[in-house]
């Protein structure tokens, strides 16, 4: 089975299930669409120290790019980059790395289903993509995922039985 989704619609769901968190100012496809782009205010990080809240400030919006590099065993493998001011802040991402993990568990999901690890050209995000759906349901198989031209697709395959939880 596949499932296409653009990223704007992705975003459009999320939403109408939870607000995003307040650092997350915006979400929309990159130009050419084969990442996602997203404006963050870092001031606004729950749990972020004075000293961390004050170089926000003074770097302003971050400007976090998300490229899938590939799909493999249920994981996805995103590069990413964040810039503020056109300067490269990815130390940043470790503070954003913990917003992301209070989401995921505000969802009623394991807070361990993204990790952040060094790649050769930057930060990597390793997405557990499988564990998130066995999370929520069985006998569904992620196959593949892919972003190309602002559209996520999804090859899944249903075993049955199914069952949510």
């Amino acid at each position: 089975m596949r499932i296409e989704v653009t990223v704007d619609e992705a975003v459009a769901l999320a939403r109408a299930v939870r607000p995003l968190p307040p650092a997350v100012l915006a979400v929309r496809p990159a130009v050419g669409g084969d990442a996602v782009e997203a404006d963050l205010d870092a001031t606004l990080l729950p749990g972020a120290s004075g000293l961390v809240r004050l170089a926000a400030a003074m770097a302003g919006t971050v400007t976090v790019t998300a490229r899938l590099l590939g799909w493999s065993d249920g994981d996805a493998v995103v590069a990413l980059a964040a810039e503020a001011r056109g300067i490269a802040v990815h130390r940043l991402l470790n503070q954003f790395l913990g917003t992301i993990r209070s989401a995921l568990a505000a969802q009623g999901l394991p807070p361990d289903l993204v990790e952040l690890t060094a790649g050769p050209d930057g930060p990597r995000l390793v997405v557990h993509v499988q564990a998130a759906v066995d999370a929520r349901a069985s006998g569904v198989v992620v196959r593949d995922v892919t972003l190309t031209g602002g559209v996520v697709r999804a090859e899944v395959e249903v075993v049955p039985p199914v069952a949510l939880r």
